[in-house]
């Protein structure tokens, strides 16, 4: 229980797996971050597709909604400063 990783293996904690995005990750099966694929020997050999699919998946999900705003309000569209414009508000 010294790891904070490894605290309460019984309960679903999926926010045990997130990296911070600033460092290399380790396919080896050194990272906490693919320690639902395995490790070493037993490393599950689809996950490079798992990781390519993904996204296609989340984008199926999200465009089998109906999305509308709160009380049917107009969507901020401004853009802020940047290379890839971003929203200069995040959705609510």
């Amino acid at each position: 229980s010294s790891q904070p990783t490894l605290s309460d293996p019984e309960e679903l904690k999926p926010e045990r797996f997130l990296s911070s995005g600033n460092e290399m990750t380790s396919f080896g099966g050194q990272d906490f971050v693919f320690l639902p694929f395995g490790s070493g020997r037993r490393f599950c050999v689809g996950w490079r597709m798992t990781m390519q699919f993904i996204h296609l998946t989340l984008a199926r999900l999200l465009q089998g909604f109906e999305w509308s705003t709160p009380k049917d309000e107009p969507v901020d569209m401004t853009e802020g400063h940047g290379l890839v414009l971003p929203k200069a508000t995040l959705f609510r």
